[in-house]
């Protein structure tokens, strides 16, 4: 037989050393006795306290010239790391198989990888195992803004420009206390220095990560009441993503929020009548009139469609003028072409000779509409309608002018003639079944037969 059981202590894992009552510290070469495991100083180990230096003492005692066949191969004895046909090299951690890796990082797989080499990539492994559990005994000290500032530039490069500022404004919001209107968008932009009453709350910027519990998170949502269930869910997903990517970086050891429970979001069915459109335009100025009235028209999604129309996106066409997006652009990554009605084709044929580069549709100071600034506009417009004495329903915003056209298009309330919600699903740029989820009660095409199937 080859070498004893190494690495074991009290029914423990195999970790390549081992603890001999009243002995010391040891680990064993095939072919030779138990190697004593020593301090830097020289001195042997004696003591079960002295885990911690032991596994040290393994390291450097792999990284040195005295094993010469340490590991098992082809039935050999256990040297901490073994191959699996077909598979590769590994060691085992707990109950998990972590491959072995070369020093450019790549799983070793050659079953004839020298011995040298397979120590080499052991002994990493066992010094980065070593100083994880350092990191985990004192506790992630990597500031949340640090951290959150990393994702971003990750996100700025990998993810489309829209996900990129919708997830940079909440964690902007989260680290500083500040609303999104702070923040350059990772442009430099200039923008005003806050006074001490924009501060929504104090940030959780300055903390460590290991400071940062789950009730940290809820009393930030507790600080946004106007926010609803599906920009609550939003929110908490971009912090979730930023810890997740930190995780996998290496930057922390733990997600600090996971199993925070994110919630499902609502689904907004509300919709704008006639009057209701026109109480929210009189009310409005001009620019967000138009916003308004251009959403409900076209059923354009506000931030990704409406602000971020360019004169490269308009098509003419014989029957009319069309909006085309390529799929990095859209929602839901396929191509996205919008119908323009006759009536909001005037309104943006002039903006194609006024602003030939840049968004065609600009707030009241000229300025390119960002998603912010139009929520922002909004929620100041239903304070205006409140003082009127008008109420909206409770989930209308920006994005109810979307439903609104897809209740209006069901109707046939434009042209006088209804439509399937297999029509409406290629006007919206929708599968069929989120359309028939979301409007199907309002496609008379299919209720009525409802209806009459119970004598009604």
């Amino acid at each position: 037989m080859g070498s004893k059981s190494i690495g074991r202590r009290a029914g423990g894992h195999n970790r390549g050393f081992w603890y001999r009552k009243n002995r010391g510290w040891y680990t064993t070469q095939e072919g030779a006795t138990n190697i004593p495991l020593c301090a830097e100083t020289g001195e042997h180990l004696t003591t079960p306290e002295q885990e911690a230096e032991a596994e040290k003492a393994y390291a450097r005692w792999l990284l040195s010239d005295k094993p010469t066949k340490q590991g098992r191969r082809a039935g050999g004895s256990n040297k901490g790391y073994w191959y699996r046909k077909n598979r590769g090299w590994f060691t085992t951690e707990g109950q998990r198989k972590v491959p072995l890796l070369d020093k450019a990082g790549n799983h070793i797989k050659d079953p004839q990888t020298p011995d040298d080499l397979l120590k080499d990539a052991y002994a990493r492994y066992r010094l980065g195992l070593q100083e994880r559990m350092k990191r985990e005994a004192a506790g992630d000290t990597a500031l949340v803004g640090g951290i959150c500032e990393d994702y971003l530039v990750y996100a700025k490069g990998n993810n489309r420009p829209s996900t990129f500022e919708k997830r940079g404004e909440y964690l902007f919001d989260f680290c500083h206390g500040l609303p999104a209107k702070f923040w350059d968008y990772g442009r430099g932009r200039r923008v005003q220095k806050p006074t001490a009453a924009d501060y929504i709350h104090d940030g959780y910027g300055n903390r460590t990560v290991g400071q940062l519990i789950p009730m940290d998170v809820q009393r930030w949502l507790d600080k946004h009441p106007g926010w609803g269930k599906g920009t609550r869910r939003i929110a908490v997903q971009g912090l979730k993503r930023a810890f997740n990517y930190a995780l996998a970086m290496g930057l922390i050891t733990k997600n600090p929020i996971r199993g925070f429970k994110v919630g499902v979001g609502g689904k907004r069915v509300t919709f704008f009548t006639p009057e209701m459109e026109s109480e929210l335009c009189k009310s409005s100025f001009t620019a967000l009139a138009t916003a308004i009235q251009v959403c409900i028209r076209t059923g354009a999604r506000y931030g990704s469609e409406f602000a971020k129309l360019t004169a490269r996106h308009v098509e003419e066409t014989p029957k009319g003028m069309l909006w085309r997006f390529s799929p990095d652009e859209s929602k839901n990554h396929k191509p996205r072409t919008i119908y323009v009605a006759h009536d909001i084709a005037e309104i943006v044929r002039p903006l194609l000779n006024r602003y030939p580069t840049g968004p065609l549709f600009r707030n009241r100071r000229g300025q390119p509409w960002t998603n912010d600034a139009m929520r922002r506009a909004f929620l100041r417009l239903r304070d205006r309608l409140a003082e009127k004495k008008i109420k909206l329903d409770d989930d209308a915003c920006l994005y109810t002018c979307r439903h609104t056209f897809a209740k209006r298009t069901l109707g046939g309330y434009w042209t006088g003639k209804p439509v399937t919600i297999e029509v409406l699903a290629g006007l919206m740029g929708n599968t069929r079944q989120v359309c028939w989820e979301h409007y199907a009660k309002w496609c008379d095409n299919y209720t009525e037969p409802l209806w009459e199937a119970v004598g009604r």
